[in-house]
């Protein structure tokens, strides 16, 4: 198969500078510090990647061939494993006896935003947390904004960019050109960032810790500032913040498009908005009531650490508050749920999204009626928007291939010989982009003890979740690279 490798490698190029580029503030962090040590770990990367990256542009100037759908699939796949490469020099120069897939695999939990660790990150520098919380913000929108801006740039229309980035489910186009859309996303992404910041600074956490918390929840991609988790600071109103905010970055950009516009009508039809909100409210009651009944606290103590659990897990944030392993196995099952669920389409969360599992509840709905009434015609529809065949099949084939591949994922990881438990939820942690999950992995996100070749599939898990299942998985399959030989399915 031919590749356009001249666009491919000018996209690159590029990616490579915004990773030198993002860390100038852990380099400025490390010099207010005094850290020669990090000021070296994040000097030499950052001028490594910014010559080749500059290098490379110059000779890879763009192409005025244009792009085939195959080659967006190879390319948003090799953007987001040259970031997760370059940004692991930091951490495999800085820390002591850190090994590079270590340091990948940090990368990786950066940039796809998953609050997964192998170093502790309490531990860490404070350079190398910020760079942690940046990997987290960048790879949350910043990433996503260049492939939708770099891409139609080199001669790709806009329904080829979603089907290769396939970050979620568009029901309706919310402005006719991708610039528009970038736009949006970049305003809401950096207001939702700012607001945070000063909400966590008048709360009086710190500035440090309030930058750590801002980034962290506008990405939804909690990090591990102290050993306690965010109970450290004692206060509800941190804890009030961290969920309330983690939800405004869980909910699709769509609906503060339409804010923007004054389109309220359209929030009233958005069934996905309506449906994640509830699910966050029923999940977050039934806890309560369970933690109460189980003398966890007082009813309003349990409801609020319920509300904060829930909506950690649902909007894959990977904030924890307590040890929640301990509570009641409803609870337990409750937060594998919501995180198997995940949040809205086209926000940064990871996991299943709501969307899918709305059309996966009406196609179902559709089989009993189908069986009650044979002669009937039933067509799938989210609120009031009718749902193509392309697309049922499309969430159907996502569906199958989303749980074989936690099916199979569970069985490599438990060749390490772990309790069921801890491989279960590592493989849920890691392909939600949750990170904090059940067993040994725990409320710390620690994915320390699995050998290291594991550590690498647990990162490609990681990319599978943020990037896509379907583009993944199409990039492995063998018709993928030989298009004129047809795949057979026999049966």
């Amino acid at each position: 198969m031919e590749i356009n490798k001249r666009k491919l490698i000018h996209v690159l190029s590029i990616t490579l500078i915004i990773v030198g580029l993002s860390m100038i503030p852990s380099l400025i962090c490390s010099f207010i510090n005094n850290n020669q040590q990090q000021v070296k770990s994040f000097l030499l990367p950052m001028f490594v990647c910014l010559s080749i990256g500059g290098i490379l542009l110059r000779l890879f100037e763009k192409s005025t061939k244009p792009l085939k759908i195959r080659d967006c699939y190879i390319m948003v796949f090799s953007i987001i494993v040259t970031a997760c490469v370059a940004g692991a020099f930091p951490y495999y120069l800085s820390i002591k006896n850190a090994t590079f897939i270590q340091s990948v695999f940090e990368s990786t939990a950066g940039f796809t935003t998953t609050s997964a660790t192998v170093f502790y990150e309490p531990s860490m520098a404070p350079s190398l947390i910020l760079w942690k919380g940046i990997e987290h913000w960048v790879g949350g929108i910043a990433i996503l904004v260049f492939i939708l801006s770099i891409l139609p740039m080199l001669g790709i229309g806009d329904q080829q960019i979603a089907t290769a980035e396939a970050h979620g489910t568009m029901l309706n186009k919310i402005a006719p050109r991708s610039f528009q859309i970038i736009k949006y996303i970049f305003i809401i992404y950096s207001g939702i960032t700012l607001i945070s910041f000063i909400y966590f600074a008048l709360v009086k956490t710190g500035l440090f810790d309030a930058l750590i918390l801002a980034l962290s929840t506008s990405s939804t991609a909690g990090i591990l500032l102290h050993p306690e988790g965010i109970s450290y600071y004692n206060s509800f109103l941190v804890e009030l913040g961290v969920s309330v905010l983690s939800i405004f970055s869980g909910l699709s950009f769509v609906v503060y498009i339409h804010l923007y516009k004054r389109n309220f009508s359209e929030l009233k039809r958005n069934m996905e908005f309506r449906a994640f909100l509830l699910i966050i409210a029923i999940s977050s009651i039934f806890i309560g009531i369970s933690l109460f009944r189980h003398g966890h606290g007082g009813f309003l103590r349990s409801i609020a650490d319920g509300f904060f659990q829930v909506s950690s897990f649902a909007t894959t944030s990977g904030f924890a508050l307590q040890n929640y392993a301990l509570w009641p196995s409803t609870c337990v099952f409750v937060l594998i749920a919501v995180m198997l669920i995940g949040g809205c389409s086209a926000s940064t969360t990871g996991s299943f999204k709501v969307i899918r599992f709305l059309i996966v509840l009406k196609l179902i709905g559709k089989g009993f009626a189908k069986r009650i009434h044979p002669r009937s015609v039933h067509s799938v529809k989210i609120g009031n928007s009718p749902i193509n065949s392309s697309m049922v099949i499309s969430v159907t084939t996502f569906t199958m291939v989303y749980f074989m591949t936690i099916l199979i994922s569970t069985l490599i990881i438990s060749i390490q010989n772990l309790d069921i438990e801890s491989s279960l939820g590592a493989t849920i942690g890691a392909i939600s982009n949750s990170g904090i999950s059940f067993g040994v992995v725990g409320m710390s996100g620690n994915y320390n003890v699995f050998h290291p070749l594991l550590q690498l599939f647990i990162s490609f898990l990681m990319i599978v979740g943020r990037v896509g299942l379907v583009t993944i998985s199409i990039i492995f399959i063998p018709s993928f690279w030989r298009p004129h030989r047809m795949m057979r399915i026999k049966i």
